[in-house]
């Protein structure tokens, strides 16, 4: 399957665009966090957590649109799937949960050229996982 080909799918009321580009990126619109809420006066506001584990979801869609819908062969499925990983851990160490949620809301927000920049943003560490995977999309 080459990535560059895919276009949308929904997954949890989240919408999930891969690249035009041949390297994957997560491009989902997720439901305003609690973050964004101004607090009233004599409430503090709640921390945000900064902890991936807190937000499996993501990891969730991520691999489901890295990996796409099309049957592959158990040797070529671990490859991608192993690239998939690599590349949500990527995304894990450069960015936390909120800043990531920011980024792909503006992808989505730019339309069909939002995962081109999201996958400049990414190229060197997506490049390195198709060295270290030796995935080929």
């Amino acid at each position: 399957m080459n990535i560059s080909n895919s276009v949308s799918k929904l997954f949890t009321n989240s919408v999930l665009v891969l690249s035009a580009i041949a390297l994957p990126s997560l491009v989902i619109s997720l439901p305003t966090q609690a973050q964004n809420a101004e607090p009233t006066p004599n409430t503090p506001a709640a921390p945000v957590s900064t902890d991936w584990k807190d937000f499996s979801n993501i990891e969730q869609g991520f691999m489901q649109g890295c990996m796409g819908r099309q049957l592959l062969p158990n040797a070529q499925r671990t490859v991608k799937q192993n690239f998939c990983k690599c590349a949500f851990e990527s995304y894990k160490k450069r960015y936390n949960p909120q800043v990531f949620m920011q980024i792909n809301s503006v992808a989505v927000n730019i339309g069909d050229k939002g995962p081109a920049l999201v996958n400049l943003m990414m190229k060197p560490e997506m490049d390195a996982c198709m060295a270290e995977t030796g995935f080929k999309p």
